[in-house]
């Protein structure tokens, strides 16, 4: 991964800090986290992996519906 590559995927996961944050208030369940954020080297696709703890097992579903509004 080149260095671009490594700040956009940083900046990435830095902008859905907030969002995520919101959602889990939101939703009152557990705690989701951006584990890691891979760019290709166009810089077109962006694959954000995400770990969701506690809560219902629905939640996890919750928060991928919810983070397509972000």
């Amino acid at each position: 991964m080149s260095i671009r590559t490594q700040k956009v995927a940083g900046l990435i996961r830095d902008y859905l800090s907030d969002p995520l944050r919101r959602i889990a208030s939101e939703m009152s369940a557990g705690l989701i986290t951006v584990t890691s954020v891979r760019v290709s080297d166009d810089l077109k696709i962006a694959t954000v992996y995400l770990s969701v703890y506690g809560g219902k097992a629905s939640a996890a579903g919750g928060y991928c519906h919810a983070l397509r509004r972000v």
